[in-house]
Parts: C-alpha cells; sequence; structure tokens
C-alpha cells in the first residue's frame, strides 16, 4: 500500500510483510540477491531512474544496495522548469528522457528501473493539460490521464531507439490508491493492481491472465525469460515454473490475508 514497499518487491522480490517497509526497517542493509546485481553478474549494465528529490523514500541508497550500476533522479536531469508542485520532474519530460538516456548511459545487455510520479496524490496535472485531459469521478483520473500521454511519449522516444526490438517490458502499479469502487475499499480488491509484460517483437503472445502474480514473481519470471540458469533467492515464483496452486500473501495492520484461487483467508 505504500510506494517504499513497492521497489523491493518488484527489484528483489521481497514481499512486504512488516509493519516498517522493508527499505527503513533494521534489514535494510542486509546482503540480498536482487535482480539488478544478479544481471550485473552477466554482464549487464544497469540504472535506477527516478524523477523525484534525489534521497526520496531512500530509493537512491536501495537501488545501489540492490546493485544498481547508476541512478538518476532529478538532480541528474538538471531542469527544475520541468518539475511540478509536489514530487519532482513531471514524467512527460522524464519519461521520454529516461528512453533517450538509456541509449547514451548504458551498454548492451542492459536493465533500467524507472518509477513515475504523476498519478500520485495530490494528482498534479499541468495547467496546459486540464482541458484537455479526460476527468473523471476520482480526481486520479486525470492524473492517470496525464501518466498514460507520458507512457505513450515514453515509448515513442524507445521506440526510435537501437535496443527497443530486443527488449522486454514490465510495467505495473506501485500500489493501489483510493477509488470510488466498493470492490477496491475491500480486502479481497485493495492489492489488485495491473502487471504488463510487453515484447515488441512478439515473443511474447499478448493475452490476458487470470492466475495469481504478484509483484514479488516479477524477478524469477524475468529471470526465466531470458534463460538465467543460475540459482538465486526469491520469495515470489516465475510465471513460467508455475507452481501446483499459485497464491498470494498480504500483510497490513497486524493481518495477514492469503490468497488462493476464488478464496482468500484472513489471520
Amino acid at each position: 500500500k505504500k510506494s517504499i514497499e513497492a521497489v523491493p518487491a518488484i527489484f528483489a522480490s521481497i514481499p512486504s510483510l512488516l509493519d516498517n517497509p522493508y527499505i527503513s526497517s533494521h534489514y535494510g542493509t542486509n546482503t540480498i540477491e536482487a535482480l539488478p546485481q544478479l544481471l550485473k553478474e552477466k554482464g549487464y549494465s544497469t540504472a535506477f531512474y527516478h524523477g523525484a528529490t534525489n534521497g526520496s523514500m531512500k530509493f537512491d541508497v536501495f537501488a545501489a544496495h540492490a546493485g544498481f550500476d547508476k541512478y538518476f533522479g532529478r538532480t541528474e536531469y538538471g531542469n527544475e522548469e520541468h518539475t511540478d508542485d509536489s514530487w519532482g520532474v513531471l514524467d512527460e519530460y522524464f519519461m521520454p528522457w529516461t528512453a533517450e538516456s538509456i541509449t547514451k548511459e548504458l551498454k548492451e545487455p542492459f536493465m533500467a528501473g524507472l518509477f513515475t510520479l504523476s498519478s500520485h496524490h495530490p494528482y498534479f496535472v499541468p495547467k496546459k493539460y486540464r482541458n484537455q485531459l479526460p476527468i473523471g469521478p476520482h480526481p486520479m483520473a486525470q492524473s492517470t490521464a496525464y501518466s498514460d500521454m507520458s507512457l505513450k511519449l515514453f515509448f515513442e522516444a524507445a521506440s526510435k531507439q537501437p535496443w527497443y526490438e530486443n527488449t522486454v517490458f514490465v510495467l505495473c502499479a506501485d500500489h493501489t490508491p483510493a477509488g470510488t469502487s466498493m470492490r477496491y475499499t475491500q480486502r479481497i480488491g485493495m492489492y489488485q493492481i495491473p502487471i504488463a509484460f510487453y515484447d515488441p517483437k512478439g515473443r511474447i503472445i499478448p493475452k490476458e491472465e487470470d492466475q495469481l502474480f504478484n509483484q514479488i514473481d516479477i524477478t524469477p519470471t524475468l529471470l526465466d525469460l531470458i534463460g538465467y540458469s543460475d540459482k538465486f533467492y526469491a520469495f515470489g515464483n516465475s510465471f513460467f515454473q508455475p507452481i501446483k496452486k499459485p497464491f498470494a500473501i498480504n500483510y497490513i495492520g497486524n493481518t495477514y490475508h492469503y490468497l488462493e484461487g476464488n478464496y482468500m483467508l484472513n489471520f
């Protein structure tokens, strides 16, 4: 339910089962086997991009701990005219800049992470778009439309890069927001987010899956996709090595949720 919990889950397959998020907990400096470190051992160059003020949520510290070679934030972007009123560099600028920066800063093969800003509270939308982008029943709707527009700009810039055709893109939310639907305020829906794998060459066949899949499953799934054969430790499971009964475990306010099939257990 917090942005700070998502990065260790996605890049190191570490679930959020603590009252204090992993990054700021006593365990935050423990030795871990994270995706960038595992790939770096295979010759990959790596970078983490986050347009917020450097040091925000200790992402820069965790990125270094996880094995990312480089970190690019608000400081490295270096243009305060492109910032919003709250978080940092606006996505419409930072996202296509990221695609171009990857080409300049990283050698293939590479792995890059990009943490976007726009659809977060207070849902800032630049003035020039407020009469252009669609609105909805929640203030987040227009900022999500702005994020979508920025994502289009990213893919337009990425598609012009030499690495585009040979790259797997993973898109997912860091956590669920407040909403207007009853389902997403209940325990059964409060963790449901979109996770998408996209391959421009079409080697990953586009289809929707209803199998339970977690943020912590992303790292082992990616390692399977690239043919990684060494042993590694992860709390998650690869989608391509399905366990007999896929499950999910969430924790909030001293309560654990175990989901399997069509059932959820509260403990």
